[in-house]
């Protein structure tokens, strides 16, 4: 007789993404202490800003540095981007969280979430377009 050794059957768990709660913190308006509601990603230090209104608060999460490695190997801040909320802002769509995009010089771009995956792709195909140059070259 054949048997047929069957491993057990992985059965996955449904994932369950609840939203992540906003947090309280304190802040500085002014001088005047304050709490505010953050994004969970929110890592600004509000009390250290001590922002003169409360319209200039903003949220804004880790910051992704984009180096570039100098003909001395030395990096080199080309810019970054973030997640960002401005509730302050006269512009609705900044209110709501979005990338921020800025090249360190003074121009920054704002990115709606519903383009980050496009944005991520022109990062990943110009990252390649580079590699090609660069085996190109040798």
């Amino acid at each position: 007789m054949n048997t047929v050794a069957t491993s057990p059957a992985v059965v996955a768990a449904p994932v369950v993404s609840a939203p992540i709660p906003p947090h309280i913190r304190p802040a500085l308006v002014n001088g005047v202490r304050i709490f505010v509601e953050c994004e969970p990603w929110c890592i600004e230090d509000h009390v250290a800003a001590n922002e003169r209104h409360l319209d200039d608060l903003d949220h804004g999460g880790e910051m992704v540095d984009f180096l570039v490695p100098d003909m001395d190997g030395e990096a080199q801040l080309l810019g970054h981007v973030r997640l960002s909320a401005e509730p302050g802002s006269s512009r609705p769509e900044l209110r709501r969280p979005h990338l921020l995009v800025e090249d360190g010089s003074g121009f920054t771009v704002f990115v709606a979430l519903k383009d980050a995956g496009g944005f991520a792709d022109g990062l990943v195909a110009a990252a390649e377009q580079v590699r090609a140059m660069a085996r190109a070259a040798r």
